[in-house]
Protein backbone atom coordinates (compact mmCIF):
# COMPACT_ATOMS: atom_id res chain seq x y z
CA UNK A 1 0.00 0.00 0.00
CA UNK A 2 2.75 2.19 1.03
CA UNK A 3 4.80 1.33 -2.46
CA UNK A 4 1.52 2.59 -4.48
CA UNK A 5 0.92 5.87 -2.00
CA UNK A 6 4.84 6.31 -3.48
CA UNK A 7 4.54 6.17 -6.75
CA UNK A 8 0.89 7.93 -7.13
CA UNK A 9 2.60 10.71 -5.37
CA UNK A 10 6.05 10.44 -7.65
CA UNK A 11 3.29 10.50 -10.92
CA UNK A 12 1.27 13.25 -9.47
CA UNK A 13 4.95 15.46 -8.91
CA UNK A 14 5.92 14.19 -12.46
CA UNK A 15 2.57 15.57 -14.69
CA UNK A 16 2.57 18.41 -11.85
CA UNK A 17 6.03 19.31 -13.58
CA UNK A 18 6.19 18.36 -17.06
CA UNK A 19 5.66 21.64 -18.76
CA UNK A 20 7.16 23.18 -22.06
CA UNK A 21 10.13 26.23 -20.66
CA UNK A 22 10.92 29.12 -23.50
CA UNK A 23 14.23 30.24 -23.79
CA UNK A 24 16.31 32.90 -25.87
CA UNK A 25 19.69 33.63 -25.40
CA UNK A 26 19.20 36.39 -27.50
CA UNK A 27 16.45 38.84 -27.14
CA UNK A 28 17.86 41.68 -29.04
CA UNK A 29 19.16 42.08 -32.54
CA UNK A 30 21.26 45.00 -33.34
CA UNK A 31 21.86 45.21 -37.44
CA UNK A 32 23.41 48.15 -36.67
CA UNK A 33 23.67 51.36 -39.22
CA UNK A 34 21.84 51.32 -42.81
CA UNK A 35 21.02 53.35 -45.29
CA UNK A 36 17.92 54.97 -45.80
CA UNK A 37 15.24 53.21 -48.74
CA UNK A 38 12.85 50.28 -49.40
CA UNK A 39 15.05 47.84 -47.90
CA UNK A 40 13.86 44.61 -45.74
CA UNK A 41 15.92 43.67 -42.80
CA UNK A 42 15.20 40.05 -41.52
CA UNK A 43 16.63 38.45 -38.23
CA UNK A 44 15.96 35.08 -36.98
CA UNK A 45 15.47 34.26 -33.49
CA UNK A 46 16.74 30.69 -31.84
CA UNK A 47 14.01 30.03 -29.19
CA UNK A 48 14.73 27.09 -27.28
CA UNK A 49 12.21 24.40 -24.96
CA UNK A 50 14.40 23.55 -22.30
CA UNK A 51 11.19 21.71 -20.78
CA UNK A 52 9.97 18.57 -20.49
CA UNK A 53 6.88 18.88 -22.52
CA UNK A 54 6.10 20.36 -26.28
CA UNK A 55 6.50 23.98 -26.23
CA UNK A 56 3.17 25.78 -28.81
CA UNK A 57 3.73 29.48 -29.25
CA UNK A 58 0.04 30.45 -30.44
CA UNK A 59 0.89 33.94 -31.82
CA UNK A 60 3.97 36.19 -32.71
CA UNK A 61 2.31 40.08 -33.01
CA UNK A 62 4.97 42.86 -33.59
CA UNK A 63 4.56 46.49 -32.53
CA UNK A 64 4.63 47.99 -36.12
CA UNK A 65 3.21 46.96 -39.30
CA UNK A 66 6.52 47.70 -40.88
CA UNK A 67 7.89 44.14 -39.11
CA UNK A 68 6.45 41.00 -40.01
CA UNK A 69 7.13 37.55 -38.32
CA UNK A 70 6.75 33.45 -38.91
CA UNK A 71 7.51 31.16 -36.66
CA UNK A 72 7.53 27.27 -35.60
CA UNK A 73 4.34 26.73 -33.76
CA UNK A 74 5.57 23.51 -32.14
CA UNK A 75 8.90 22.88 -30.21
CA UNK A 76 9.83 19.42 -28.92
CA UNK A 77 11.44 19.25 -24.98
CA UNK A 78 15.32 19.72 -25.83
CA UNK A 79 14.88 21.36 -29.56
CA UNK A 80 14.97 24.67 -30.89
CA UNK A 81 13.04 26.20 -33.15
CA UNK A 82 12.65 29.97 -35.05
CA UNK A 83 11.15 33.06 -34.85
CA UNK A 84 12.22 35.11 -38.02
CA UNK A 85 10.98 39.05 -37.86
CA UNK A 86 11.39 40.82 -40.95
CA UNK A 87 11.86 44.88 -40.67
CA UNK A 88 10.76 46.69 -43.94
CA UNK A 89 12.60 50.51 -43.46
CA UNK A 90 10.69 52.12 -46.28
CA UNK A 91 10.02 55.47 -44.91
CA UNK A 92 12.01 55.17 -41.82
CA UNK A 93 14.62 57.29 -40.49
CA UNK A 94 17.17 57.17 -37.23
CA UNK A 95 16.85 55.26 -34.21
CA UNK A 96 13.74 52.55 -34.51
CA UNK A 97 13.19 49.97 -32.26
CA UNK A 98 10.53 47.07 -33.32
CA UNK A 99 9.17 44.81 -30.51
CA UNK A 100 7.85 41.37 -31.30
CA UNK A 101 5.68 39.69 -28.20
CA UNK A 102 6.01 35.78 -28.44
CA UNK A 103 2.81 33.86 -26.93
CA UNK A 104 3.66 30.27 -25.67
CA UNK A 105 1.96 27.44 -23.48
CA UNK A 106 5.24 28.00 -20.93
CA UNK A 107 3.06 28.89 -17.82
CA UNK A 108 6.06 30.73 -16.70
CA UNK A 109 6.83 32.91 -19.30
CA UNK A 110 3.37 33.14 -21.37
CA UNK A 111 4.42 35.59 -23.20
CA UNK A 112 7.83 37.24 -24.03
CA UNK A 113 9.48 40.48 -26.27
CA UNK A 114 11.99 39.81 -28.81
CA UNK A 115 13.49 43.49 -30.06
CA UNK A 116 14.78 44.44 -33.53
CA UNK A 117 17.11 47.88 -33.56
CA UNK A 118 18.54 49.61 -36.78
CA UNK A 119 19.42 53.54 -37.29
CA UNK A 120 18.46 54.07 -40.35
CA UNK A 121 21.16 57.11 -42.26
CA UNK A 122 19.04 59.57 -43.88
CA UNK A 123 20.34 60.08 -47.44
CA UNK A 124 19.72 63.69 -47.38
CA UNK A 125 17.76 65.75 -44.49
CA UNK A 126 17.60 69.65 -43.83
CA UNK A 127 17.23 71.27 -40.91
CA UNK A 128 15.14 73.31 -39.73
CA UNK A 129 11.62 72.55 -41.27
CA UNK A 130 10.52 76.11 -40.48
CA UNK A 131 11.58 79.78 -41.13
CA UNK A 132 10.63 82.77 -40.61
CA UNK A 133 11.79 85.01 -42.97
CA UNK A 134 12.04 88.74 -43.48
CA UNK A 135 11.66 90.80 -46.29
CA UNK A 136 14.23 93.96 -46.49
CA UNK A 137 13.97 96.05 -49.19
CA UNK A 138 13.06 93.01 -51.13
CA UNK A 139 16.23 91.01 -50.40
CA UNK A 140 15.34 87.53 -47.86
CA UNK A 141 18.06 85.57 -46.74
CA UNK A 142 18.46 82.60 -44.49
CA UNK A 143 20.49 79.98 -43.28
CA UNK A 144 20.00 76.45 -43.71
CA UNK A 145 21.86 72.66 -42.53
CA UNK A 146 21.36 69.75 -44.98
CA UNK A 147 23.04 66.43 -43.96
CA UNK A 148 23.83 64.09 -46.22
CA UNK A 149 25.23 60.14 -45.87
CA UNK A 150 26.64 61.43 -49.23
CA UNK A 151 30.51 62.81 -49.27
CA UNK A 152 30.09 65.12 -52.05
CA UNK A 153 26.47 66.63 -51.58
CA UNK A 154 25.90 69.85 -53.32
CA UNK A 155 22.42 71.70 -54.42
CA UNK A 156 21.68 72.00 -58.11
CA UNK A 157 18.90 74.43 -57.73
CA UNK A 158 16.87 75.79 -54.87
CA UNK A 159 13.68 77.96 -55.36
CA UNK A 160 10.83 79.49 -53.59
CA UNK A 161 7.07 78.83 -53.94
CA UNK A 162 4.17 80.76 -52.86
CA UNK A 163 1.75 78.62 -51.06
CA UNK A 164 -2.26 79.53 -52.27
CA UNK A 165 -0.84 80.72 -54.89
CA UNK A 166 -4.16 82.96 -56.65
CA UNK A 167 -1.59 85.27 -58.21
CA UNK A 168 0.18 82.39 -60.23
CA UNK A 169 3.35 83.85 -59.25
CA UNK A 170 6.26 81.69 -60.82
CA UNK A 171 8.55 80.21 -58.94
CA UNK A 172 11.31 82.63 -58.15
CA UNK A 173 15.01 81.19 -57.78
CA UNK A 174 16.83 80.77 -54.90
CA UNK A 175 20.65 81.61 -54.73
CA UNK A 176 22.87 79.25 -52.08
CA UNK A 177 26.46 79.42 -50.81
CA UNK A 178 27.94 76.85 -48.31
CA UNK A 179 28.90 78.47 -45.21
CA UNK A 180 30.49 75.45 -43.77
CA UNK A 181 31.03 72.02 -44.15
CA UNK A 182 31.37 69.49 -41.03
CA UNK A 183 33.28 66.21 -40.84
CA UNK A 184 31.53 62.99 -41.10
CA UNK A 185 29.97 61.62 -37.80
CA UNK A 186 30.07 58.31 -36.20
CA UNK A 187 26.71 57.45 -38.21
CA UNK A 188 28.46 58.63 -41.38
CA UNK A 189 26.55 61.86 -41.72
CA UNK A 190 28.21 64.64 -42.82
CA UNK A 191 26.31 68.44 -42.28
CA UNK A 192 26.54 71.26 -45.06
CA UNK A 193 25.73 74.72 -43.83
CA UNK A 194 24.26 77.08 -46.34
CA UNK A 195 23.15 80.94 -46.85
CA UNK A 196 20.23 81.24 -48.82
CA UNK A 197 18.87 84.49 -50.96
CA UNK A 198 16.07 85.36 -53.15
CA UNK A 199 14.68 88.35 -54.11
CA UNK A 200 10.69 89.03 -53.02
CA UNK A 201 9.11 92.34 -52.79
CA UNK A 202 6.54 91.46 -49.83
CA UNK A 203 4.23 93.93 -48.28
CA UNK A 204 2.10 91.76 -45.99
CA UNK A 205 2.72 88.20 -44.53
CA UNK A 206 3.20 85.10 -46.73
CA UNK A 207 3.70 81.43 -46.56
CA UNK A 208 5.72 79.48 -49.12
CA UNK A 209 8.34 76.65 -49.01
CA UNK A 210 11.24 76.42 -50.66
CA UNK A 211 13.11 73.37 -52.18
CA UNK A 212 16.51 72.17 -52.50
CA UNK A 213 17.39 69.91 -55.45
CA UNK A 214 20.95 68.38 -54.59
CA UNK A 215 22.93 65.36 -56.10
CA UNK A 216 21.67 62.72 -54.17
CA UNK A 217 20.75 59.85 -55.96
CA UNK A 218 18.61 58.12 -53.44
CA UNK A 219 17.12 61.40 -52.12
CA UNK A 220 17.26 64.23 -54.47
CA UNK A 221 15.69 67.06 -52.75
CA UNK A 222 14.38 68.11 -49.45
CA UNK A 223 11.92 71.47 -48.57
CA UNK A 224 11.37 73.47 -45.64
CA UNK A 225 8.49 75.91 -44.99
CA UNK A 226 8.97 79.89 -44.74
CA UNK A 227 6.88 82.66 -43.29
CA UNK A 228 7.77 85.97 -44.80
CA UNK A 229 7.03 89.39 -43.49
CA UNK A 230 8.34 92.98 -44.44
CA UNK A 231 11.13 94.16 -42.07
CA UNK A 232 9.86 96.23 -39.43
CA UNK A 233 11.93 99.13 -38.19
CA UNK A 234 12.81 98.58 -34.41
CA UNK A 235 13.08 101.64 -32.46
CA UNK A 236 16.06 102.45 -30.38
Amino acid sequence: MKIKIVLSALSFAAILYAQPKIFVEQRTFDFGSVPEGDKKLPHTFLVANKGNEPLKISAVRTSCGCTVAKFDSVIAPGKTGNVTAEFNTSGFTGHQEKIITVHSNDPDSARIQLMLKTFIKSALDVSPKWLNLYSDNGKIKGVVTLSASQADMAIKKAQYVLSNNTENVPPIAVKTTVKSKGKPDKDGITAYEFDFEFVRNVSKYENGRITFETNVKQKPSVEINVAIEPKKDVPY
